[in-house]
C-alpha cells in the first residue's frame, strides 16, 4: 500500500527530541510548546504553534517534513548511509541509534544536509523507470567541469526551446553512485497558472515555471549510456548527441543495435543459470509477445504461487502451436525476477523488473549493488550484448 503524506503523520513517528532538533535548524528553537510531559504521540500543539508562523516558515517546515517523509524507509536510510559515505551499521554516536527511519531521516535532515541533498537524489533514481540505452560512447571518463555542465545546460536549453517551446534555462548537477556517473537535468517546463492564497488569505491567481527532469547514467568503463526523459524518441536520440558533445567531446549518430535480446526467451528450455555463491534464483515473471508481420501482441503474466515457469505454463495453455507457433512470435518484453535466498522474506527479498526490445528497461530504479548484479547475468545470458572492448584496452 503506497503511503499518503501528512505532517501529522510524520510528527507521530519522529520522537520530539528530534523533532525540536528539526525546528532550531529551521530557526524556530523556542516555539511555544509544552515539550514537558508531552505524550510522544501528541502532536496537536507542535502544529499549532508552527501555524502560529509566518506563511514562509509553515512553508519551510512542510517541506522539510516532506523529505523526511521521502526518505523514512530502510531504501531511503540506506541512501542517506551511502551519500554519507557510512558502513551498513555504522551512525555517528549522536544519531538515534534505536530511533525509528523517521528518527533517522529527520536527525540526517538537520545535521547531516549534504547526505540528505545526495540521498534525494539517489531517491529520485531509484523510482524513475524505462531508461534507454545505447553502447556506442567513447569509453573514459566524463568532463564534470562547471565549464562543461554548463555548456550541457545550455545546448539542452536550446534544443528543447527550439523544439517544444520549453527549456528556457536548464542547470545540470552531476554525481557519482558507485561505476556509474550521473548527470541530472532540470530544463525549465512549460509556465503554469493556479490559484492559490496570499498572504492575507485571499484567493490570487499565480503564474510559475516547474522544471522537469532529464536523467543521464554512463558508465565510463562500458561506454554505456541510459537515459530517461518523457521525451520522443526522436528528441531522445538529439539529447543523447548534445550529451556526447557537450561532457565527452564526442559526435554520435542514430543508435539501431539492439540494446537487449530477448528472443531466446520465448522457448521454456532457455536456461538461466546463476552462480552458488550469489545464493540468488531467477525466473521469467511475464512476457510480451508479437505476431510477426502484425499487430496482435499477447501479455502473458505467471503466478509466482504455482511455480517458476508459470509464464510458460500459461503460454502452453494459450496458443494453439499448430496456428501460432513460437517461431512466429517476436518477444518485445520480458519480465524477470531475482529472488535473493539468503535476504529475510519481505520486499527486500526480490528485485523484479523488465526489459523491453530493442534497448529500454526499467532495472536502473533498484538498489546500485543489485542493478550491477542484474546486468552482469544479463550480459553473460546474452540479453544485454555490449560493443566489445577496444582493441588495446586491456594491455593498456
Amino acid at each position: 500500500m503506497s503511503r499518503v503524506f501528512s505532517a501529522a503523520l510524520v510528527l507521530r513517528q519522529t520522537s520530539h527530541a528530534v523533532t525540536r532538533q528539526l525546528l532550531a535548524r529551521l530557526g524556530h528553537p523556542d516555539l511555544p510548546v509544552p515539550w514537558d510531559g508531552l505524550h510522544e504521540r501528541d502532536v496537536d500543539p507542535v502544529l499549532d504553534a508552527v501555524r502560529a508562523l509566518p506563511r514562509a516558515a509553515q512553508d519551510d517546515f512542510e517541506g522539510a517534513l516532506r523529505t523526511v517523509f521521502d526518505l523514512a524507509s530502510a531504501a531511503g536510510v540506506a541512501a542517506i548511509r551511502e551519500a554519507a559515505g557510512l558502513g551498513e551499521d555504522a551512525l555517528p554516536p549522536d544519531a538515534p541509534h534505536d530511533g525509528s527511519v523517521y528518527d533517522l531521516a529527520a536527525w540526517a535532515w538537520v545535521h547531516l544536509p549534504r547526505a540528505v541533498e545526495v540521498a534525494t537524489l539517489f531517491h529520485q533514481v531509484d523510482h524513475l523507470a524505462w531508461w534507454r540505452r545505447r553502447d556506442d560512447l567513447p569509453r573514459g571518463e566524463p568532463d564534470a567541469s562547471p565549464e562543461a555542465l554548463a555548456r550541457l545546460g545550455t545546448e539542452l536549453a536550446a534544443l528543447l526551446e527550439a523544439e517544444q517551446g520549453r527549456g528556457r534555462r536548464c542547470t545540470v548537477e552531476p554525481l557519482a553512485r558507485g561505476p556509474t556517473r550521473y548527470f541530472f537535468a532540470y530544463p525549465d517546463d512549460y509556465v503554469q497558472n493556479v490559484t492559490a492564497h496570499d498572504d492575507g488569505g485571499r484567493l490570487t491567481p499565480r503564474t510559475f515555471r516547474r522544471t522537469f527532469a532529464v536523467v543521464f547514467a554512463l558508465d565510463p568503463a562500458a561506454g554505456t549510456l541510459e537515459l530517461y526523459a518523457r521525451l520522443s524518441a526522436r528528441l531522445k536520440q538529439r539529447v543523447e548527441e548534445v550529451f556526447a558533445r557537450a561532457v565527452l567531446g564526442a559526435e554520435v549518430g542514430p543508435w539501431a543495435r539492439p540494446a537487449y535480446h530477448l528472443a531466446r526467451l520465448r522457448w521454456r528450455e532457455t536456461a538461466l543459470p546463476t552462480d552458488p555463491a550469489d545464493r540468488v534464483r531467477v525466473s521469467v515473471r511475464q512476457l510480451r509477445l508479437r505476431v510477426r508481420g502484425t499487430q496482435r501482441v499477447l501479455t502473458v503474466k505467471g503466478d509466482p504461487d504455482l511455480g517458476p515457469d508459470d509464464v510458460y505454463d500459461m503460454l502452453d495453455d494459450l496458443l494453439d502451436r499448430e496456428r501460432v507457433p513460437l517461431a512466429s512470435l517476436d518477444v518485445t518484453l520480458v519480465g524477470f525476477c531475482f529472488e535473493f535466498l539468503d535476504a529475510p522474506p519481505g520486499r527486500g527479498r526480490t528485485l523484479t523488473f523488465e526489459v523491453a526490445a530493442p534497448n529500454t528497461c526499467s532495472l536502473r530504479n533498484q538498489r546500485p549493488e543489485r542493478v550491477e548484479l542484474a546486468l552482469e547475468y544479463l550480459r553473460r545470458w546474452g540479453i544485454c550484448v555490449d560493443r566489445p572492448a577496444d582493441p588495446g584496452v586491456g594491455a593498456a
